[in-house]
């Protein structure tokens, strides 16, 4: 009988992924706070929150036998200003896309794999052989102390694709 287990390659790639953003994020400076899960309460500064894996699909290949399992990494970036009165909007994007171009897409351009290169460094079965960026999308607002209006809060939601070759265990 065949085996009908379907490992994946998104684990090890999140956690790959976080780690890459993580080490970058503490040589920035200043430090970016990263977390896995959305944070409550915001004090001023930047974040980079690495929400999880998305549209996790498996497509059968056109052996029949083999899969492509393809998925996102998303997450996005917050910059706060809090109550300081000169911080304009585009202050607050530049300081967030600052942060896109030096972490987010620094981590995918130098682990994007190629010439003998793993994809994320990943060597073990089930590993990903394509990455790619898929999206960054700005917004930004009035921020909010205690109710009250304070300074700007600017947000860029990211995500990059990935995909995997995956057999049956």
């Amino acid at each position: 009988m065949t085996s009908t287990t379907l490992p994946s390659a998104a684990p090890a790639s999140y956690n790959a992924y976080y780690g890459f953003i993580a080490a970058l994020a503490a040589a920035y400076s200043p430090p970016i706070f990263v977390a896995q899960a959305e944070l409550v309460e915001y004090q001023p500064g930047s974040y980079i929150i690495v929400e999880g894996i998305f549209d996790d699909v498996y497509d059968i290949e056109s052996t029949g036998y083999t899969f492509i399992e393809s998925f996102s990494i998303e997450g996005n970036i917050s910059t706060f200003s809090g109550q300081d009165g000169g911080t304009v909007p585009g202050t607050v994007m530049t300081q967030t896309y600052a942060i896109y171009t030096d972490i987010i897409m620094a981590a995918a351009v130098t682990n994007r794999g190629g010439n003998g290169i793993p994809v994320l460094g990943i060597t073990e079965y089930p590993w990903p052989y394509q990455l790619k960026v898929h999206k960054g999308n700005y917004t930004h607002s009035p921020g909010n102390i205690g109710g009250a209006q304070a300074g700007w809060q600017g947000t860029l939601s990211w995500s990059i694709d990935l995909k995997s070759l995956i057999a049956p265990a």
